[in-house]
């Protein structure tokens, strides 16, 4: 009986999200592989960090590799442009009850050309993720601190932001998105990448730019 309570245990202790990713079987799927250990990577200390602070963490149950591939290319979208802005002395960071930047919307926007690259190369390797919805999680990882109310109309800006400019199409706009799919694989590749030169590549830097020539627009 004992044993049986050992084995029960050991079998209902909580996974981490890199050892979640880590059971998905992902041979000859060399993009999807990179994305969720990232991605896991960075959820794990950001939970952790969160307990740490006394916060209760509630860890989604995605148990498909659908659903596991949304909520990480959702958490590497984020993560990129977290960084790209500090890169560039702009706060990414929106505090609820406090005024909305009038860049924020260009912010979640530019999150979401990188998440529509990340759907491109999922699919090309038979992850289908639904965008719609994965884009509008990703939208709201900007505000959730904020009510209810606040975070969807904000989100809702950004997405309307992403569909703005996607609508233009301008031969700059579409030299510009190029250029954004190109960084889009070797960031996510470069940990698991042989090749010393992507490996050196500051992509927070790259991403940056990227993120400023938006953000011109509304200077």
């Amino acid at each position: 009986m004992l044993n049986r309570i050992k084995s029960f245990l050991a079998k209902s202790k909580a996974q981490t999200r890199l050892e979640r990713a880590n059971g998905f079987a992902l041979a000859g799927k060399p993009f999807t592989s990179a994305l969720l250990s990232r991605a896991a990577q960075y959820q794990d200390e950001a939970i952790r960090d969160l307990r740490e602070m006394g916060s209760s963490v509630k860890v989604p149950d995605d148990t498909s590799l659908a659903m596991f591939a949304a909520g990480a290319a959702s958490s590497i979208a984020y993560h990129i442009v977290i960084e790209a802005a500090k890169s560039q002395n702009c706060n990414p960071i929106f505090l609820p009850y406090e005024p909305v930047p009038k860049y924020a919307p260009l912010v979640v926007a530019f999150s979401l050309f990188i998440l529509a690259g990340i759907y491109g190369h999922l699919k090309d390797e038979g992850i289908d993720i639904p965008f719609l919805e994965t884009a509008a999680s990703a939208a709201a990882l900007f505000y959730l601190a904020h009510p209810d109310d606040e975070r969807v109309a904000n989100a809702h800006r950004g997405v309307q932001t992403f569909q703005a400019i996607t609508r233009q199409g301008t031969e700059n706009i579409q030299t510009w998105c190029e250029n954004l799919m190109k960084c889009i694989p070797m960031y996510v590749l470069q940990w698991t990448s042989d090749s010393p030169k992507i490996k050196e590549l500051d992509f927070d830097s790259l991403f940056g730019r990227m993120l400023g020539s938006m953000l011109k627009t509304v200077q």
